[in-house]
């Protein structure tokens, strides 16, 4: 069996010195809701054979979080195509980093993190919220034959 986390970053501050999208970075809230959900969360199920993380800031800084929980020995991935992804290709990231082990955690961007989801299981959640996750398991890598076993949110747990 293969398990994918799909995991939206941190909630962020609403615009960059920059100016720029990609140059955002979390809120304090979004480190609030990092330390949240890896207490309640990340701390609780199996570590990852892969974390792959989106390159824009607020993602990387969502990914450092939870690394920094998981400890020592997590492989840890920065992945231009995960910035703003659509759902077909989050999905042939997560099918490239399955080739490195049975569990995949992608951290990632709205809506395509959140479209995924009817990508990879036929159905659909409600919502995925900033640092808001999702777990699929799939016994064969195919589109639409995942089954969602998780829908977590911080605000579940403030």
């Amino acid at each position: 069996m293969k398990r994918l986390l799909l995991i939206r970053h941190g909630k962020t501050e609403p615009a960059a010195e920059s100016g720029n999208d990609f140059d955002r970075k979390l809120a304090p809230r979004g480190y609030r809701d990092g330390k949240l959900m890896v207490e309640h969360l990340f701390s609780r199920i199996d570590r990852p054979d892969r974390l792959v993380v989106s390159t824009a800031r607020r993602a990387a800084q969502t990914g450092e979080i939870i690394a920094t929980a998981l400890g020592e020995g997590v492989v840890c991935v920065h992945s231009d195509a995960l910035y703003l992804a659509d759902p077909g290709t989050i999905w042939d990231v997560a099918v490239a980093n399955f080739e490195e082990g049975d569990s995949v955690w992608l951290v990632g961007h709205n809506p395509g993190m959140h479209e995924a989801v009817a990508l990879f299981t036929g159905g659909w959640v409600d919502s995925l919220p900033t640092f808001g996750v999702v777990t699929i398991d799939f016994e064969e890598l195919l589109p639409k034959r995942g089954r969602l076993t998780g829908h977590y949110r911080p605000g579940t747990y403030r």
